[in-house]
């Protein structure tokens, strides 16, 4: 399990020749656009997640009957509902996955900065070389603002994970309760629907944990 301090230290040794620093330039740039991949990638499997809750809220409350794709057209719509929380739970696997590859980026990337321009990171200015998007803004904010807007500001950021960590994972116990309650428990695929979402569910899960021990 990667740690914080076990990152700095490899990346002190790593760049502590004069001839590496050298290269220091090209290697930031190559991190900062894994930083901001990273966080594309993250965002848009975030709103996937969100909007297959829409998708299977339409569903189970009869709002979509029927699903047309080009020439094909499926009527029976049960499928659907079963795995729909499949794909919300790979899809919180990966932005779990890609949220703690981009907090290990960045690290790598403050740490170098650290390493090899001090002034920069000694003045917390390090932040401001990696590509800026709205999943930073409020970190940026916080640092900028005092007074009654830098608690507000904290307080949100406190209040944020549960929207990214929990609300997907209660919003799959409320899926599969709800499939339980129409298709019942002898229903194989539903079954099957249900392990494979655990497992992805599981590893998401784990994934957010290292991201934290990371950060």
């Amino acid at each position: 399990m990667f740690e914080r301090q076990t990152i700095e230290q490899s990346v002190e040794q790593a760049f502590s020749g004069a001839s590496v620093r050298d290269y220091a330039k090209e290697y930031l740039v190559a991190v900062r656009g894994n930083v901001q991949r990273l966080t594309v990638g993250f965002q848009y499997r975030l709103a996937l997640v969100y909007f297959l809750f829409l998708i299977f809220w339409l569903l189970t409350n009869a709002a979509i009957r029927g699903v047309t794709l080009g020439p094909f057209e499926l009527r029976d719509i049960s499928i659907v509902e079963r795995l729909i929380p499949v794909l919300i739970a790979y899809c919180y696997y990966e932005a779990m996955a890609l949220v703690s590859m981009r907090n290990f980026q960045t690290i790598v990337h403050d740490s170098v900065v650290r390493s090899v321009y001090e002034p920069i990171y000694t003045n917390a200015l390090s932040g401001f070389l990696v590509s800026l998007t709205a999943m930073d803004a409020w970190s940026y904010f916080a640092f900028k603002t005092t007074g009654v807007a830098k608690k507000l500001i904290h307080l949100w950021t406190a209040v944020l994970p549960i929207a990214v960590i929990f609300i997907p994972l209660a919003f799959e116990c409320y899926a599969f309760s709800r499939c339980f309650a129409v298709f019942g428990f002898s229903d194989l695929l539903l079954w099957i629907a249900l392990i494979v979402s655990v497992y992805f569910l599981t590893l998401g899960t784990v994934f957010w944990h290292q991201g934290r021990v990371v950060q």
